[in-house]
């Protein structure tokens, strides 16, 4: 049910924005951005410049294949066959999205830092971020639950995944204010990359449920 809201909203806000017909959502972006710029401070914009380098495609290619990695060496190779197709599938749906609906970015003049490439909607650092810190959060949860044959649940500190569960949804989120902070995005760009970035983490848990159930029949 989940993926299938994530999909619907995320249809509906393309559908929207690619013919004309979010003026409602535009006049909330245009509110919230001027309204970011104008009490931005140096100290707000420098700390959600180094946040955003979490988001880039260097930092998330790196992270997606020390997932790969790990999976591979704990020979959990349908986790990692389904995380690659998960992270690839997310990174090329941003693109085709971006170059379809060709959405305009906020003022350049607003812009803190060198101006992007792509057009606006998705964020992609946002759509990434949740992919893959989301892939890792779930990762975690399988883990402490003892889901992994070598590896009890009650051994597991529970405590310390917890917190690195925590930690990682606190980084999805500031990365996705980071975008509107620094002008590179409008607010509904990050709403459509979370959106985005969950759509496949629920593909990904589908995939997997249907593996485990078939592998026990």
């Amino acid at each position: 049910m989940n993926i299938v809201l994530c999909l619907v909203f995320l249809v509906l806000m393309g559908a929207g924005l690619a013919t004309g017909r979010a003026g409602f959502l535009s006049t909330v972006d245009s509110h919230i951005h001027d309204w970011v710029v104008t009490y931005r401070s140096a100290g707000v914009t420098h700390f959600f410049s180094l946040i955003t380098v979490v988001g880039s495609t260097q930092t998330i290619w790196i992270l997606d294949s020390l997932i790969i990695i790990v999976l591979l060496l704990r020979r959990r190779r349908s986790l990692a066959f389904f995380s690659f197709l998960t992270m690839s599938g997310c990174g090329l749906s941003i693109r085709w999205i971006k170059a379809f609906i060709d959405r305009s970015r906020p003022p350049i003049a607003d812009l803190f830092g060198d101006p992007a490439r792509w057009a606006s909607w998705p964020s992609g650092h946002s759509a990434a971020t949740m992919a893959t810190g989301g892939l890792c959060i779930l990762l975690i949860g399988m883990w402490r639950a003892g889901k992994f044959s070598e590896v009890h649940s009650r051994q597991s500190p529970r405590r310390i995944a917890l917190a690195a569960q925590f930690v990682l949804g606190l980084v999805i989120a500031l990365v996705g204010v980071s975008r509107v902070v620094l002008g590179y995005h409008w607010p509904s760009d990050v709403l459509g990359g979370w959106l985005l970035g969950c759509a496949w983490l629920g593909m990904w848990v589908t995939a997997i449920s249907m593996v485990g159930h078939y592998s026990r029949t």
